[in-house]
């Protein structure tokens, strides 16, 4: 519904089309990009975890961005991240969204660093419990020195940086 809703058309392929050009309008790297539902359970779905990652940058600046962000699970905290990773560093200071279909994984959201918010997305196949390898991928990141940014990246022909 919010895919025909933000579309502003009940047509699923009109709202399909609305879509598509709104995240070419935002830059967003469409190579590899397939939507199928605004529910993302269709196995017909296809996003990469740089388009992921760079939506979540894009938010960050839209000035609904607040919005958005506040409506993610939070660590240790709300929704379906309240009972990962409570205790740790991660606690409230990531916001996400989890995905899960039969054998995959994903998780994407903003993670809270002392050089600021890191824009992450990650994907596990066929992984028995990828949450505690997850949790331990964040809290190196959060460890990390900076990193260059989104900004720049998106800038490069290739998107690569």
């Amino acid at each position: 519904m919010l895919l025909r809703e933000g579309a502003d058309s009940w047509d699923l392929n009109r709202a399909l089309l609305a879509n598509t050009q709104w995240l070419q309008a935002q830059g967003m790297p469409m190579r590899g990009l397939r939507i199928r539902d605004g529910s993302g359970l269709s196995r017909g779905n296809r996003v990469t975890s740089r388009t992921l990652a760079a939506l979540l940058w894009r938010m960050a600046q839209h000035p609904l961005g607040a919005y958005y962000q506040a409506s993610m699970a939070i660590a240790g905290r709300r929704g379906t991240l309240r009972r990962y990773w409570r205790g740790t560093s991660l606690q409230g200071r990531f916001w996400g969204k989890t995905g899960t279909l039969r054998g995959i994984r994903a998780l994407s959201g903003i993670l809270e660093t002392s050089n600021g918010p890191r824009y992450v997305s990650m994907i596990a196949n066929g992984a028995l419990d990828p949450k505690p390898v997850m949790g331990r991928i964040l809290q190196e990141t959060q460890r990390l020195s900076r990193c260059p940014s989104w900004s720049a990246a998106l800038r490069q022909p290739d998107g690569l940086g």
